[in-house]
């Protein structure tokens, strides 16, 4: 995506939402972003059925935390975060996860059916192409490495972002943000290193 037609996005779905409008600006933050939030699930679980239920659980927890949205980070990253603690609260028991999801989307149909098309459309796509070597080579990663990979290499986020997403805090202070860049910095330096030799045991580098 062009820095120009994220750029718009972003005023779009924040104009919605100043406007009260928060159906919109929902919709606008599904379409925008929902396909690529629901290909970093499948990529971190290598689980269908899993993702579609994580990305279910993000979608409402977009639309209960949408109101109290601030704007202290852009949408993308304030999206990814939620799509982040969705997973992590996916490996906690059913009682945890199902006490999460106070606001069902049921709430609001329109939502619901966008989530429920993203997700059917998208996973079709990536059944046909994530079965990839690199991609079982990132499989063998941890979970948090796995993230940062993603969020870094795949969706270019600045550190800042990564740092907000990984730090899983409506409102993380400034000096927490930067501590939590740098250690992500010198985490994503040994990550190539350990990916380089990942790859070269599967032949793909000399």
């Amino acid at each position: 995506m062009s820095t120009e037609r994220h750029e718009a996005l972003e005023l779009e779905i924040r104009r919605r939402h100043e406007a009260g409008d928060l159906q919109g600006a929902a919709t606008a933050g599904l379409e925008a972003y929902g396909p690529e939030i629901l290909g970093m699930l499948y990529s971190l679980m290598g689980d269908e059925d899993g993702a579609a239920e994580v990305f279910s659980t993000f979608s409402e927890d977009l639309w209960r935390g949408l109101p109290g949205f601030r704007w202290g980070s852009s949408f993308r990253t304030w999206a990814f975060r939620i799509a982040h603690n969705a997973r992590n609260r996916h490996y906690r028991s059913p009682r945890q996860r199902l006490a999460a999801q106070a606001v069902p989307l049921s709430d609001c149909p329109a939502v619901a059916r966008l989530a429920e098309q993203l997700r059917s459309e998208t996973l079709m796509h990536l059944r046909s192409s994530v079965a990839d070597r690199m991609a079982n080579i990132r499989r063998q990663l941890s979970a948090e490495d796995q993230t940062l990979l993603i969020l870094r290499v795949d969706k270019r986020l600045e550190w800042g972002d990564v740092a907000r997403v990984m730090l899983e805090k409506d409102e993380p202070e400034d000096a927490e943000i930067k501590r939590k860049s740098n250690a992500l910095r010198q985490q994503f330096h040994k990550l190539k290193a350990r990916l380089k030799a990942l790859a070269r045991q599967e032949g793909l580098v000399p």
